[in-house]
């Protein structure tokens, strides 16, 4: 090889030397920044409203006048959330006002002259409305959705209505009816899901069962047009609803993160 060869290669090396040692004095270049995204947490206290509809089973004593009943409910609830890893726990009150109303009727001919008219029995049961105070536990599949079942104590307001007979004869002052308003307290499950729609709206599917037991009603008992006793009697009430609902999450809690 020519001596220009190796005066060439020499002056390369050189040079690769220094634009590597500028290299290293220089300094390195921050890395671009990415934004972190945090997951959705569930701790914290909300506030919404709901509506829906009802299945009310109304028992009397007298099998006749058993009755279903269904109707719209809405109104409203409130509650706080606690978040452990994909657990998160809570407690929850609602107020719902009701339209659920159960008319169950019978009748038949009436024979007998002196009457005069026909013998028939109606009844009415109507639900006014409901609240619950329930405990909530459930898991998050996914970071924005709870998926949760819920057991607590529910308050019921019923008012009942029967009238009988429609005669006209001689006896027209058989003719009677009753009222009676009560609130009863009785056990409520449910189960439901909750989806995180953005960082403070939530929304929610539920299903409830409410059992009423056999609440004891005092009756007003009128006839012939004057109200002359009071009497007491139980009629099982219980009850079945479907409800959508929206809450809205409060920023509160300092440190809770939010997706």
């Amino acid at each position: 090889m020519s001596r220009n060869f190796f005066v060439l290669l020499a002056v390369a090396m050189s040079f690769s030397s220094v634009q590597a040692g500028l290299a290293a004095d220089m300094p390195m270049k921050a890395p671009a920044y990415v934004p972190s995204v945090s997951a959705f947490n569930w701790t914290g206290c909300y506030i919404g409203a709901n509506a829906g509809g009802g299945w009310n089973a109304s028992g009397w004593n007298d099998s006749y006048y058993n009755g279903n009943g269904i109707g719209a409910v809405a109104g409203g609830q409130a509650g706080c959330n606690y978040q452990i890893n994909r657990f998160v726990v809570g407690a929850e009150g609602e107020f719902d006002w009701s339209g659920i109303t159960n008319n169950t009727s019978y009748s038949e001919p009436e024979t007998d002259p002196i009457y005069a008219g026909s013998y028939a029995y109606s009844n009415r049961t109507q639900n006014l409305w409901d609240a619950t105070l329930a405990l909530r536990a459930g898991f998050t599949p996914l970071d924005n959705l709870l998926i949760y079942g819920k057991v607590g104590v529910a308050w019921g307001s019923y008012k009942l209505s029967y009238a009988c007979c429609n005669y006209a004869g001689a006896d027209a002052s058989d003719n009677y009816s009753a009222n009676a308003q009560t609130t009863a307290t009785g056990l409520v499950v449910g189960a439901g899901f909750e989806y995180a729609v953005t960082n403070n709206w939530t929304a929610k599917f539920e299903y409830e069962y409410i059992d009423y037991s056999s609440p004891s009603f005092d009756l007003s008992y009128t006839q012939a047009g004057v109200t002359n006793s009071y009497y007491s009697e139980t009629f099982e009430q219980r009850k079945q609803i479907v409800k959508v609902g929206l809450n809205y999450k409060f920023d509160w809690a300092p440190g809770v993160t939010k997706y």
